[in-house]
């Protein structure tokens, strides 16, 4: 009896297998679409940023989910938006991230999931730290304005 089962129960798991890396790819897929029709435009499509425009997120912003600081500060970051100077990778910027309050919970956590992995090398391992539907709920819903996103941005760059 016990190998009869045990076939069966290799179909179903490679069947699950499978089902995972295609939902995956998918929300890849969803947040790349999102991206270039949102964020290349600034950012630019290799994630490399404008100078004096746009900053890079392409090796800026992995260490943010090591962070329950960095987590809170991506999720407000794309609902909120974010004013007033600051430096990345070593480059000042003085600029304004609009607000994409407009975008669903799950479209801002497919966006920030495609930047993260695609730019930033968040592997596998630590895709349960990239912020999810309900903590973007939870910061569009916080009543942050976009100075006080900067400030965020502060703390959790300290707790990096």
């Amino acid at each position: 009896m016990a190998n009869f089962y045990f076939p069966v129960m290799a179909v179903f798991a490679a069947q699950l297998v499978t089902a995972s890396v295609a939902l995956a790819a998918d929300d890849l897929s969803h947040g790349a679409d999102l991206f270039t029709e949102k964020c290349a435009v600034c950012h630019q499509a290799d994630g490399a940023g404008a100078p004096g425009l746009a900053p890079p997120l392409a090796g800026a912003l992995g260490g943010y989910v090591k962070t329950e600081a960095g987590q809170k500060y991506l999720s407000n970051l794309l609902v909120v938006g974010m004013n007033g100077p600051i430096e990345s990778l070593g480059k000042k910027y003085n600029g304004v991230m609009p607000p994409w309050g407009a975008l669903s919970d799950k479209d801002v956590e497919a966006v920030l999931r495609y930047v993260l992995v695609k730019f930033n090398g968040v592997t596998s391992g630590a895709q349960s730290l990239i912020p999810t539907a309900d903590t973007i709920a939870k910061a569009r819903g916080s009543g942050a304005t976009p100075p006080q996103v900067r400030e965020m941005r502060g703390k959790a760059r300290e707790g990096q």
